[in-house]
């Protein structure tokens, strides 16, 4: 009985184990993973990759180069572009090699007269992504390439006097390769589904939270009425990272609530306001959760741009020796895998 005892607890130990590693993959879509790998955050929430930039005979106006990787927050806005001697760069650094074949830019209202984008692994070698050309929101799409350094480049004359509003730029990783994990640090709403929404603007609804597009919003509609939204994640994750984007420096004026939920019946808050909401970032201890309730006190509707959660990112564990669980009478099969460890 002794021994029994002790081969259920080493099984039991073993599958402890296996669920510290349990990790899911992003799915893919058009060639491309779901997960913007530009943004990726550490478990204290702070960003992994870096932006830094030039400005040649133009200035800025908002923001700062590091905006073009920060999932909204304001975009880096140019002025004075007023002529094609005008011209501003951001190079982008990722926090490791991946293997992109997509990188989304996206500009504001106003747009400088022409960009082009060039990527590097090494920051010696660079490869021509997108040439000198018309500047406007594109995916620039290419086969395969390891990436870890992004150069941009625009040149005025900028729209309306000289502006130029470059909002964000995202890379996807292509899926010819091992696909990122959602546990990494990446942000989780792209692939959660809206379950219920009331109180918002027909056009503007609470679906265009987690779109990862800065041009669409979310408006409550009746100045009184709370307005609510109901996320589910498809699956529970560790979150501790939540954060809110407002388009155009808007708010809501009489403030807001975010709150998580592994079952929807036990509700974690992130933040409980009555005051003004605008753009933020929360940091918690890892909360268990797979639904997100987001509310609008009814005061104030401003233009919520996004709403993004990111999960802790997970310590690589090596696996449990083949012996220990052939000891323990255990067969792994099926559920969500392990992480791999990486190269």
């Amino acid at each position: 009985m002794k021994a029994i005892g002790q081969l259920a607890g080493v099984a039991a130990m073993a599958m402890m184990v296996c669920a510290q590693v349990e990790a899911t993959d992003f799915p893919a879509a058009g060639g491309s993973y779901l997960a913007n790998v530009a943004v990726r955050l550490d478990a204290a929430g702070n960003s992994l990759g870096t932006a830094t930039g030039t400005m040649t005979n133009c200035s800025t106006q908002s923001g700062g180069p590091a905006d073009v990787i920060n999932y909204g927050f304001g975009p880096w806005a140019l002025q004075g572009m007023a002529d094609a001697n005008a011209t501003a760069t951001a190079s982008i650094t990722l926090d490791q090699v991946y293997t992109l074949n997509k990188i989304r830019l996206q500009y504001g209202d106003f747009l400088p007269a022409t960009h082009e984008l060039r990527a590097s692994a090494d920051g010696l070698t660079w490869t021509p992504l997108l040439p000198q050309t018309a500047a406007g929101s594109t995916d620039v799409t290419f086969s395969p390439t390891p990436v870890r350094y992004l150069d941009w480049q625009a040149w005025g004359p900028g729209a309306s006097g000289g502006y130029g509003y470059l909002m964000e730029a995202l890379a996807y990783i292509s899926d010819s390769v091992a696909p990122p994990q959602k546990e990494d640090g990446y942000n989780l709403m792209i692939t959660s589904s809206l379950v219920s929404q009331d109180g918002w603007i027909s056009w503007a609804g609470a679906g265009n939270l987690r779109d990862s597009s800065l041009y669409s919003y979310s408006i409550r509609e009746t100045e009184g009425v709370p307005a609510h939204a109901l996320f589910d994640l498809g699956d529970t994750y560790a979150l501790a990272n939540a954060r809110v984007d407002f388009a155009y420096g808007q708010n809501w004026m009489g403030g807001g609530k975010l709150e998580l939920s592994p079952d929807l019946s036990a509700w974690t808050t992130v933040f409980d306001t009555t005051g003004v909401l605008s753009n933020s970032s929360y940091n918690f201890a890892p909360v268990n959760a797979r639904y997100l309730r987001l509310t609008n006190n009814g005061v104030g509707g401003g233009a919520m741009g996004e709403l993004e959660v990111f999960a802790v990112p997970m310590p690589v564990i090596p696996e449990p020796a083949a012996g220990l669980l052939l000891a323990a009478g255990i067969m792994l099969a099926g559920g969500r895998r392990g992480r791999r460890p990486r190269a």
